[in-house]
């Protein structure tokens, strides 16, 4: 689990191509239509557009920033579901949330 962003810089920048080229599996190639995403397509020219699109249109501030609304609402959503589940545990006397359930 990739855990900060020292990690996040370790991984995608230092030692890319160490996590980017990897063993295609048959079950892989069916799961990503034949390889067809960023994290499971072999590096080349394909990965590296694949790569360039993915970090100037989806994961650039301005459109992180753009759709810092549909956090906040998965946020509150999810605070109120563990709060509603609290809720219904505490009236029948369990209280508590098990975490890793959620």
């Amino acid at each position: 689990v990739v855990s900060s962003p020292e990690m996040v810089r370790e991984c995608l920048g230092t030692n890319d191509m160490v996590f980017v080229d990897r063993p295609q599996t048959i079950f892989v190639e069916h799961l990503t239509y034949n390889s067809a995403n960023l994290g499971f397509s072999p590096y080349g020219p394909y990965w590296r557009n694949l790569r360039k699109i993915t970090t100037l249109n989806l994961l650039s501030n301005q459109r992180v920033n753009m759709l810092s609304h549909v956090k906040t609402s998965e946020l509150r959503s999810a605070i109120k579901e563990i709060h509603d589940d609290y809720a219904v545990r505490r009236e029948s006397g369990a209280g508590l949330v098990d975490m890793k359930k959620w």
